[in-house]
């Protein structure tokens, strides 16, 4: 019996440093307000409410500040406290890191026996208020810039051009010409033998969004910003409704906590418009509305996601997927409407930017598309988890537990539509991508959120079944907790 139970203690204390040291990761990419310094202790406070007993809280809380530390290396983390290597000073923060997990471990099990949900609650109000001022504070110089129209011939990037043409439609420009226009003034289309017009199909991004812009914010730009900070806020939000409706514990605060320096990075840099971004935000709202039970809702914001951008096609089919394995075919006709919305759209794109597309161009293009393969795979695998680390053992790991988290999505019917949403763009990749290395892989966007909040569900594996009362020596408020 003894060595059943340490068995049991030495797997669930595992369970929680392996997750409080990727919670700590996560944090430790912010350094607003000394973000970087309370990770170890919110990493502990995570793992201390997974454990529940305080026999697990205090080791898991200084097993994950200690397993955070070697995923950051001493290189990085003495750069995180603007500290030389070789100086004592981070000796010292490295005991304080560690022992602050140890500290967080006790304070999240005494705080989650008292409270129960409420202080998840609180840990959860935490993290949105820490991402927001981060995410203010580091933005503001995308703001400055994004609050003046582009200059003519004075950016080159992706980002700026989207911008010019929101600028340009305010001025009563209609999407098309607006585009076109911004185009012409990228100072790349100086260049001996670049065109001045898109002269390809998918150079064009579907008018939704910027009509969207258009026809409810002020001529300035960091309105969209301020928009997009947002709808990030409620996309972490509804991340841990989600996985907390499917486990009911506190493991949901890993969800937002991987996923919030992802969306922070992307809000002060010249992505914060791309059409993408976007659609992977509203992408999760679907998730969350899927979950509960309103497949109405789900299907009307799918239709604006894929009506923003066409790479998420594989949504509508994560719902026809989902509807179909779970005997409700029926609901399968519904996934039907944002298709034909969708090809309705590109039918009037067609229409409206035939004329300056030229064979040339469209060869160009399909050469260019077919770069898909292991490699592009690859790099959307790291892209979509450089949020939380840009080690590519510590990306594999994640997609790996993603998978894995799977197995633990509790209904057939989520498990098929998650399971597409994951799998079927990673899929996709190795035969269709975009040319270029990291810098485009942006594509990744099309799953990275579905691949975060399936990580939490991971453990869920380890924790479902410990939790159960008779299956771990708790103490009383434990218990407590549980039931």
């Amino acid at each position: 019996m003894t060595s059943h139970i340490a068995k049991r203690w030495v797997l669930l204390v595992l369970a929680c440093s392996t997750a409080g040291a990727l919670a700590a990761l996560s944090l430790s990419r912010f350094s607003f307000l000394g973000y970087g310094m309370a990770a170890p202790a919110l990493a502990g406070v995570l793992a201390g409410m997974l454990a529940l007993s305080y026999y697990a809280a205090i080791p898991a809380g200084l097993m994950a500040a200690f397993l955070s530390l070697l995923m950051l290396g001493l290189d990085r983390f003495a750069k995180l406290y603007d500290s030389p290597l070789d100086s004592g000073v981070v000796v010292l923060l490295v005991a304080f890191w560690v022992l602050s997990g140890g500290f967080g471990g006790f304070i999240g099990a005494r705080a989650f026996q008292r409270w129960g949900f409420r202080s998840t609650a609180v840990v959860l109000a935490m993290v949105l208020a820490l991402f927001l001022a981060t995410t203010h504070a580091e933005s503001s110089y995308m703001t400055a810039l994004a609050a003046k129209e582009p200059p003519d011939k004075a950016y080159t990037v992706d980002g700026a051009l989207y911008l010019k043409t929101f600028y340009l439609m305010k001025q009563g420009e209609g999407f098309y010409d607006a585009f076109r226009i911004a185009f012409k003034q990228d100072r790349d289309t100086d260049i001996p033998g670049t065109p001045d017009h898109p002269a390809q199909y998918f150079n064009y991004r579907l008018p939704t969004l910027h009509q969207l812009w258009a026809w409810t914010l002020p001529a300035k730009g960091d309105y969209i910003l301020s928009l997009l900070i947002l709808l990030e806020t409620v996309a972490l939000l509804s991340a841990f409704l989600m996985v907390h409706k499917w486990t009911g514990g506190p493991i949901a605060l890993l969800a937002p906590i991987l996923l919030a320096p992802h969306y922070s990075l992307f809000a002060r840099e010249w992505a914060f418009d791309f059409s993408e971004l976007w659609s992977a935000l509203l992408l999760v709202i679907v998730g969350l509305l899927f979950v509960s039970g309103r497949r109405v809702y789900a299907v009307v914001v799918v239709t604006l996601v894929l009506a923003i951008r066409e790479l998420f096609f594989f949504a509508p089919l994560a719902g026809m997927a989902a509807s179909f394995l779970s005997g409700r075919g029926r609901h399968v006709i519904l996934w039907l409407a944002p298709i034909a919305v969708f090809f309705g759209l590109e039918a009037y794109q067609y229409s409206q930017i035939a004329p300056y597309l030229t064979v040339a161009g469209e060869r160009t293009f399909t050469d260019w598309l077919l770069e898909g393969g292991a490699s592009y795979a690859v790099n959307t695998v790291r892209f979509a988890t450089s949020g939380v680390s840009t080690n590519d053992v510590i990306a594999g790991a994640l997609l790996v537990l993603a998978i894995a988290g799977l197995f633990s999505v509790p209904t057939r019917e989520h498990k098929a539509f998650f399971g597409v949403l994951l799998v079927t763009p990673l899929l996709s990749f190795f035969f269709i991508g975009h040319a270029g290395g990291m810098g485009n892989a942006y594509w990744g966007f099309v799953y990275s959120s579905t691949l975060l909040i399936l990580v939490p569900m991971s453990f869920n594996l380890v924790f479902s079944p410990l939790h159960r009362k008779g299956n771990f020596p708790l103490d009383e408020g434990s218990v407590q907790a549980v039931q």
